[in-house]
């Protein structure tokens, strides 16, 4: 005898993660609890990852170390390596085996709110080299040429980037120049680099610009976004910086808002045409332009979930300044590493799924 009935389909994860506290307003497609699971493309599955990269744990003095950051980067055209800050000031080099055997630095000061920050810069004409440069709190910034085995000291840092704690925490690109900024001796202001030189922060060319300094805590990040650089503070203001004009006598900034803030370059990810940053309760913003120039706006893509709520009972706010967040661009998924409640490490993933091109506020969200 056939099956006589209904086939129901249910809607089970197709809406992602809820924060909310209140089970009877989630809605048939959340989930109030994932792990371990993919939900991209409508689909629950196991999460994939099960091969290490490296069979054996980092050490530093041969003892296990957790990596503070990392970054995948080509100092030759056709050439890629992976390097590694570990907890204890080790810097480390693989050419691809997993087993990390060159130490380009060691002994360095570990600072981990925020944590160290890689950044790509050199080329600055025909014929320069690549170059790769470290940020953190504890050292001078360091950089290395191609695919040199050792970081050492820019040549020509900023005057007052000296001294405990008074180093930049932050890089980027932007104009031809490498900007930095946040070091406690000055932390309302941002230093740029000549043209020439991405080492050189005292030439002629070089020079600073004073973000607000009444406003906030210090300078946190920067990015170049659509012809302007965004300038983050903790715990809040963003700032807009425009340096359209060849002069820079002439260049300007304005504020974009004092209502929320970042919590360090490594929260902020370009998706891309738009930008996704951590603001200090654990909200995930989105930072997008209209066609006329200038013109920003800010939107938090949790709010229809409850995300914050989610943040406040299971994550540790005070380590939040130790977020690190990446672009999944081939999966289109934005991934914020967080600290848990009682825990140093970022051990919770905060993924958000963009599939189709959604609104912001329309992206399925699971943590794991």
């Amino acid at each position: 005898m056939s099956y006589r009935g209904l086939t129901i389909p249910l809607p089970v994860g197709q809406q992602g993660f809820t924060g909310t506290e209140n089970p009877s307003q989630a809605g048939p497609g959340h989930l109030l609890y994932t792990d371990g699971a993919e939900l991209d493309a409508g689909i629950i599955r196991k999460e994939g990852g099960a091969t290490k990269f490296n069979a054996s744990a980092l050490t530093v003095a041969a003892v296990p170390a957790a990596i503070l950051a990392g970054i995948n980067w080509s100092p030759l055209t056709g050439v890629f390596r992976d390097v590694v800050f570990l907890d204890g000031g080790t810097v480390l080099k693989d050419s691809g085996a997993g087993t990390f055997p060159t130490t380009m630095a060691s002994g360095l000061v570990t600072n981990r709110d925020p944590p160290p920050l890689f950044v790509l810069g050199g080329g600055e004409s025909v014929g320069s080299s690549r170059r790769l440069f470290l940020f953190s709190a504890g050292n001078q910034v360091q950089t290395v040429a191609a695919d040199g085995g050792a970081l050492a000291a820019i040549s020509a840092p900023a005057a007052d980037w000296t001294g405990a704690g008074n180093f930049p925490i932050f890089g980027a690109l932007h104009g031809f120049r490498l900007w930095g900024g946040g070091n406690a001796s000055d932390p309302h202001r941002l230093y740029y680099s000549t043209l020439t030189s991405h080492q050189d922060f005292t030439g002629a060319g070089s020079g600073q610009i004073a973000i607000f300094p009444g406003e906030g805590e210090r300078i946190v990040g920067a990015i170049s976004f659509r012809g302007a650089l965004v300038v983050w503070k903790y715990p809040h203001g963003i700032y807009i910086v425009n340096t359209s004009d060849p002069t820079p006598a002439n260049w300007s900034v304005v504020p974009l808002t004092r209502a929320v803030g970042g919590l360090n370059q490594q929260g902020i990810m370009q998706i891309e045409n738009d930008v996704l940053y951590m603001d200090a309760i654990g909200s995930t913003h989105s930072l997008s332009s209209t066609n006329e120039f200038g013109d920003f706006t800010t939107s938090d893509i949790g709010e229809a979930d409850k995300i914050a709520n989610f943040m406040r009972r299971s994550v540790n706010l005070s380590k939040m300044r130790r977020v690190s967040a990446l672009w999944y661009a081939k999966k289109q998924q934005a991934w914020f590493a967080l600290p848990l409640i009682g825990g140093d490490n970022n051990n919770l993933r905060f993924i958000t799924v963009f599939e189709g091109a959604p609104q912001p506020d329309q992206a399925p969200v699971h943590v794991s």
